[in-house]
């Protein structure tokens, strides 16, 4: 059993081409690995095509990659939330830019990201109850 998905060898050019986003503009929320949201709309296209995977940044409502993909079928729920995002803000060069130090620092600001989830957790459910995206849940997770 293989710890860990590579989920690049199944990106075909098609796909890679809804990939657009840029490192220097990703959402500081995303979470280490190839994907990341970066100049995303604020449409909430995202959870609808990916919600196990993508979350909305609550001051704009961007999007941004909260879980990376780990089966053939979440990448190609992602692949559909990034060809849906109107300004090509998702990025898939994560991988490149992800180095094992700052992974860590990531890691030693996890704590931050859940006090930033928590303090928005009203306006999500206040949202959550006119379109119903469960995003109040999943980012309580």
């Amino acid at each position: 059993m293989d710890l860990y998905f590579d989920p690049m060898p199944l990106l075909d050019d098609d796909a890679r081409k809804a990939f657009r986003g840029q490192w220097s503009e990703r959402t500081w929320l995303n979470v280490p690995g190839p994907f990341y949201g970066a100049d995303t709309d604020n449409c909430g296209t995202g959870r609808i095509h990916a919600p196990g995977l993508v979350l909305y940044e609550a001051d704009h409502f961007t999007e941004y990659v909260y879980r990376q993909p780990r089966t053939a079928e979440e990448l190609a729920d992602l692949v559909e939330a990034a060809e849906a995002e109107a300004f090509g803000g998702y990025g898939c060069d994560g991988d490149a830019h992800w180095t094992p130090a700052a992974v860590r620092e990531w890691w030693r600001d996890r704590g931050r990201i859940r006090e930033y989830l928590a303090g928005r957790r009203a306006d999500w459910e206040a949202d959550d109850a006119k379109a119903g995206q469960g995003v109040a849940g999943a980012a309580a997770r």
